[in-house]
Parts: structure tokens; sequence; C-alpha cells
């Protein structure tokens, strides 16, 4: 009898949605040898229809083929395409999710918010980078944050409020209902880099950045979202009109005290 019941329920509408749902449709990057392999179910491949909301693996397996697929990727004809992967480095969308797990309201909240995600950039020198993008989801809604020349932060850390210049870090909020808080972004990424930089870096000298001073907050002028599912399309495309302009040897992106032109 009780064999009968779990076959029955196996069987049942709800059981085989869920089978079905959890089945990999793909892995990307592909190949058993893939580093950092995001697999993509059938259950997420549903999300890309109308209505829906995008998911992490969505969100995750797009940056990447922006970044590194020559045959598909949006970016495949910019001049900068050749230099993504040597200039760009995109975090999961889980690495700002998992920082959010400690709250700072101490001076050694920061060491524990960094040892959460310190296996994200153990192989890689995040300063060496040009521009970083953090994917961030939180109350069902998406924004993008850039964190662009992280390497010349010592370089500006003494300098004056108001130094415009091409290579300036900063930090570029794009939100297309403009839901998040950019100042908690800011201070969330601005300690993480400062602890980044104490642990990858302790033969360098000490990183240490004040708010709004150098790590500027830019929140420029974007579309803006009409609905409430389409935040990780806006998200998506933030990203390649952004990657299209800034990335490579010639850039054509201009970031300014208040916004990017």
């Amino acid at each position: 009898m009780a064999a009968a019941k779990s076959a029955a329920a196996r069987g049942s509408p709800w059981a085989i949605a869920t089978r079905r749902a959890s089945t990999p449709a793909f892995h990307y990057p592909p190949g058993r040898d893939a580093v950092d392999s995001v697999t993509v179910t059938r259950g997420d491949l549903d999300r890309l229809k109308p209505d829906e909301f995008l998911n992490d693996n969505l969100v995750n397996f797009a940056l990447k083929l922006f970044l590194k697929d020559a045959a598909q990727s949006p970016l495949r004809d910019s001049a900068c395409f050749g230099d993504l992967d040597r200039d760009v480095y995109a975090f999961s969308s889980q690495f700002y999710t998992k920082m959010q797990e400690q709250r700072l309201t101490r001076l050694d909240d920061t060491p524990q918010m960094h040892a959460l995600v310190a296996n994200w950039t153990r192989d890689i020198d995040v300063f060496a980078k040009r521009l970083l993008l953090v994917p961030i989801c939180e109350d069902l809604h998406w924004s993008l944050a850039v964190v662009c020349h992280p390497g010349e932060l010592l370089d500006h850390a003494g300098a004056r409020r108001g130094r415009d210049d091409a290579t300036r870090p900063c930090l570029v909020v794009l939100d297309s209902l403009r839901m998040h808080n950019a100042s908690a972004i800011e201070k969330r990424i601005r300690l993480w880099l400062q602890e980044e930089w104490r642990v990858r870096k302790p033969e360098k000298p000490p990183l240490v950045l004040t708010r709004q001073l150098q790590l500027k907050i830019i929140a420029p002028s974007v579309p803006l979202l009409r609905n409430d599912c389409d935040s990780g399309v806006f998200l998506l495309r933030y990203a390649q009109e952004f990657l299209s302009r800034a990335a490579g040897d010639a850039p054509t992106i201009r970031v300014t005290e208040r916004d990017v032109a």
C-alpha cells in the first residue's frame, strides 16, 4: 500500500513538473574541464517567457557569455571584445547576497564578511581588472554595481574631493527602479575592497577608503523599468551597454562626478 502511494506521488503532475524543472538543459561553459560552470535547467529556461523573473542562473550565464563567448556574445563585434576577459570580472549573483549575511555594525564585522566570500577571488586579482561587475538581487529586484578602476584605489586614497580623471575609481550603480540603497551597496563593497587588499596584498601599504571620497557613488540616468518582472533583463542590457563603451583600450565612456556619458 505504501509503495503504491509512493509510486502515485512520483507520478503526480506536481512531481513530474518538479523533476522537469530541475533537469539540466545545458552547462556553460561546456565541457568536463570547464571552470566555474553554470548549470541552466529546464525550469530556468521557462523564466525566459514573458512576464517571468530572471533568476540567478540565467543572469550568471548571460554575464559569462557576454565576456567569453566569441560566437554568441552580443559584444562579439565590439572593438573591446578581445580585452574583456583581461579587463573585466563578473561576480556571481550569490557574491553580494552572501556578503549581506554579515551585518556591518562593528569594526570586526568586515573581516567576517570578507571571509564569507574569500573563495570567490582566491584565484583572481580583482585589482588587476579595469571593471568589476556585481549583480545584486534584493527584494525580488535586480540592479548592477560596477566598480571602475579598482587597481587605482591606492593612488587615489589621498586625492582631494573633486579630482576628475579618466582612471578615477568609482562605483556606478545601475538600477531600473532606483529601488536599492546605493549608499549601503557602496559601504559593503568599499569595506570588502579594503579587506581584499589587506588579505591579498599584505606586502603593500594599507588601503584606507573614505566614503564618497576615494570610491565615489555614481547613479546615472538610465532607462527605467515599467513593470515588476524585467529588472534582470534591464541589468543585462545595462551591462552590455556599459561594457561596449567602457572596456578595451579606447573607452568612449566618461564617468564624471555625477553621471556617466
